[in-house]
């Protein structure tokens, strides 16, 4: 087992597969794979965000996706990859008006500045996706890729590791997280009806 920082197509391309096996009803997976790809790719080319992998004789197995903050992983896709993404998305809208309108709207809510919610005057890394691929489940990759991040977060500055996900119907993940050390910290409602819990990983300062 080798972890690695992901850096090239190939690796986005197997990062879009596990996440598309290991999400397969999610919204983002919806998009299809053309739009995963730009997703992860505007990872790789903001600061202070990037992709840890875990290789396994040579394939990627498992992913962990961070940012400091979401927002300018948005802007990235806009200002560097606006006619490939603008295409993507007309294509998308052509196949599903639905699914067109929807993600313009979360494009909107990730662009927005305007809440700024008390936890986030903290400086953070923010978990926004982990996952691994089905075939190597009960191998401790999720454990180990998120060891890997905590050892390389400097806690001089930043507070926190932070991350979401869904509190309802979800109790092996929840479990997962509370196991690795991380404390919940709230609860929020989105997308109407949707309750996420909110996680933090303190590095030894609480």
């Amino acid at each position: 087992m080798k972890i690695d920082i992901a850096k090239n197509s190939e690796d986005l391309k197997e990062i879009v597969k596990i996440h598309t096996e290991a999400f397969p009803n999610f919204f983002l997976t919806s998009l299809g794979d053309d739009l995963l790809f730009e997703l992860y790719r505007s990872f790789l080319e903001t600061e202070n965000s990037g992709i840890y992998i875990v290789k396994i004789d040579s394939k990627v197995v498992g992913f962990l996706a961070f940012t400091e903050k979401s927002t300018p992983i948005y802007y990235n896709i806009l200002k560097k990859h606006f006619f490939s993404f603008s295409l993507k998305l007309f294509k998308k809208f052509l196949k599903n008006p639905f699914s067109f309108f929807k993600l313009l709207y979360k494009f909107k809510k990730k662009l927005s500045l305007k809440k700024e919610e008390k936890r986030t005057l903290l400086k953070k890394i923010r978990i926004e996706s982990i996952a691994v691929e089905p075939n190597y489940f009960n191998k401790k990759i999720g454990k180990e890729l998120i060891d890997f991040l905590k050892k390389n977060i400097d806690f001089e500055k930043f507070d926190l590791i932070e991350l979401e996900t869904d509190a309802k119907n979800n109790e092996k993940t929840n479990y997962f997280y509370q196991k690795n050390e991380f404390i919940k910290v709230e609860e929020i409602t989105v997308d109407g009806n949707r309750v996420m819990n909110i996680y933090h990983y303190y590095g030894g300062k609480k």
